[in-house]
C-alpha cells in the first residue's frame, strides 16, 4: 500500500476552478476531503466533504457550491 497525496493538496483555490487528477488504475481506499475558510470568528474553517473509500471509476466528479453559510457538495461516479 502507497499512500500518495495530489500536489495542490491543502492550497488555496477559488471559485469556479476545475482541475483532472489522475489515479492509477488499481487505485483503493480513495479519500475525498474538501473544506472552505468561512471568514466566521466561530468556525474559521468548515469541512465540507469527507468520504472515505470512494470507488474507482473511469471519472468521479466533485461540485462544490452554494454560499459560505450553507455550502452544497455532491460526489458522482
Amino acid at each position: 500500500l502507497t499512500h500518495k497525496t495530489w500536489e495542490g493538496s491543502g492550497k488555496d483555490k477559488t471559485a469556479h476552478y476545475s482541475t483532472v487528477i489522475p489515479l492509477p488504475p488499481n487505485s483503493k481506499n480513495i479519500k475525498i476531503v474538501a473544506r472552505e475558510c468561512t471568514g466566521l470568528a466561530w468556525e474559521w474553517w468548515r469541512t465540507i466533504i469527507n468520504e472515505q473509500n470512494v470507488p474507482l471509476t473511469n471519472e468521479i466528479k466533485v461540485s462544490i457550491g452554494g454560499t459560505t453559510l450553507y455550502p452544497t457538495a455532491t460526489i458522482s461516479h
